[in-house]
């Protein structure tokens, strides 16, 4: 995302969350998507971060994500995994069933 979206789009967000169907929904879910389309290619750190949404249910932007991108994100994620793929309990536990599986069959 450039510099001169940010403010709006972080303003945007602010409404759709605070009032769901509210605001620039499509534009705002259009943004994030093609933003993080360029993950493959950023900082590492930047990934992580990105990847943290897949840990947390309640994160509202979660809604936005096109199924590539979410595939997309999970995959990064896996990557991201100790050797043995266990990850702490109480982590697993707030991931969704689809990355639990995964998980699981990468173990297997």
């Amino acid at each position: 995302m450039n510099e001169f979206d940010a403010p709006e789009a972080l303003a945007e967000y602010v409404v759709c969350q605070e009032n769901p169907g509210k605001g620039k929904v499509e534009w705002l879910s259009k943004l994030v998507n093609n933003s993080l389309r360029m993950i493959k290619n950023a900082n590492p750190d930047y990934v992580i971060m990105a990847t943290q949404v897949l840990l947390h249910r309640d994160i509202y932007w979660r809604n936005f994500l096109e199924k590539d991108i979410n595939e997309l994100l999970e995959n990064e994620f896996l990557k991201m995994l100790p050797p043995d793929g266990e990850i702490v309990p109480e982590v697993y536990a707030l991931m969704e069933e689809g990355l639990r599986t995964k998980i699981d069959n990468l173990k297997s």
